[in-house]
């Protein structure tokens, strides 16, 4: 009776220590610090969902793959919360890029062999989207240098159906790419990556002519629904 009445008493006390935790105001997170964790969380959980794919359906490890995607959700989420903190529009379901449901990856929506430019400095990132693009459908030129991007569209400005370009690189900005791109090509559509920044709004890519935004770390179906929604948009004149 004794024992049971303490454990009572400390569960309470943990319990009501939680809910005083829970009124504490997280405090703020940098740019930079967002987007290193953004760029691991994309790895794991792109790897992850792609492994789930490829393994089969009676492997004993599949349990395990789901609970680590189960988890870097999660983890995305509570980035996403924090995101939407400091920027509103960008709430999950809301405004261009919001974060689409999560659907079955076997019912995604595929690529038709679609040539896409994707540009990331982040080699772990490029790659792991660059996987996720072909698993897709779609056949992925990469580059992992903003200028060498530029040369190559340069090159051969109808080469490409659709560019992907992430907002933080060294050599220059993902909407100054943009802009040099669409000089090259007008209607070339553009999706914008970004883990947060102050110019990759709703409003600022909508007035720079790029078509969509997709937030970091991003998922296998938010990059197939995103991706095949800008496709399949009609081409504007």
């Amino acid at each position: 009776m004794g024992k049971q009445m303490i454990s009572d008493v400390k569960g309470k006390f943990d319990l009501e220590q939680i809910r005083e935790l829970e009124k504490v105001p997280y405090p703020p997170l940098s740019e930079t610090l967002i987007h290193d964790l953004n760029n691991i969380l994309a790895s794991i959980m792109g790897y992850t969902e792609l492994a789930i794919e490829e393994i089969p359906k009676n492997n004993p490890a599949l349990p395990h793959l789901f609970e680590i995607l189960k988890a870097t959700r999660q983890a995305k989420d509570m980035l996403n919360r924090r995101r939407s903190k400091r920027c509103p529009e960008r709430a999950a379901g809301k405004g261009p890029g919001g974060l689409p449901k999560v659907s079955p990856l076997a019912s995604l929506p595929r690529g038709q062999e679609e040539s896409i430019l994707l540009i990331d400095d982040e080699e772990s990132v490029a790659y792991v989207e660059q996987k996720m693009l072909a698993y897709l459908g779609y056949k992925v030129f990469l580059k992992t240098s903003g200028l060498e991007a530029l040369e190559a569209f340069r090159a051969q400005p109808q080469g490409f159906d659709l560019v992907i370009v992430d907002q933080v690189m060294p050599d220059i900005s993902g909407t100054d790419l943009a802009r040099e791109l669409m000089t090259m090509r007008p209607d070339i559509p553009i999706i914008l990556c970004t883990g947060f920044h102050e110019e990759a709004t709703p409003e600022r890519i909508k007035d720079l002519g790029i078509k969509d935004l997709l937030f970091k770390p991003i998922d296998l179906p938010q990059m197939a629904q995103t991706v095949r929604s800008v496709l399949s948009a009609p081409a504007q004149g």
